[in-house]
């Protein structure tokens, strides 16, 4: 399916008519260097993909080279870690104290990459809480 979709990427995508990949359980995909998931996330911005990939954990979930192949992610988002992964993930993203992370309540993340504020301003630093409002 991950084949197709990126052929069908190639073929009709571009930045003004995105598509989305949603994929939960990603650690279960293949994440190797020059995979089909690994083509997506290095060449789908320029074929208007939008990749939103999920998983419950890092910590030993993923070899070096899956690592690397999320790490290319333009924004990751971290819901409330497991007390052994906030160290771990504050480490890796720059985030000054874990306990940021241990804190975060239903609802909000921290959300990590490059933002820009109403008058698409870029905003400096590279982290931020966010608090999702209710429906």
């Amino acid at each position: 399916i991950l084949t197709d979709f990126l052929q069908y990427a190639m073929h009709k995508g571009n930045t003004d008519n995105p598509c989305v990949l949603w994929m939960d359980e990603c650690q279960m995909a293949n994440l190797s260097k020059d995979s089909t998931m690994d083509n997506i996330l290095r060449l789908g911005r320029k074929l208007g993909i939008n990749a939103i990939l999920c998983t419950q954990y890092m910590k030993n979930g993923f070899k070096d080279d899956a690592e690397n192949c999320l790490s290319t992610a333009y924004t990751k988002l971290i819901f409330k870690p497991s007390d052994s992964e906030a160290k771990m993930l504050a480490r890796r993203y720059g985030i000054n104290d874990h306990r940021e992370l241990m804190g975060l309540e239903v609802g909000q993340c921290c959300a990590i990459g490059k933002f820009v504020d109403e008058n698409n301003r870029l905003l400096k630093g590279e982290y931020q809480i966010v608090k999702f409002d209710s429906l």
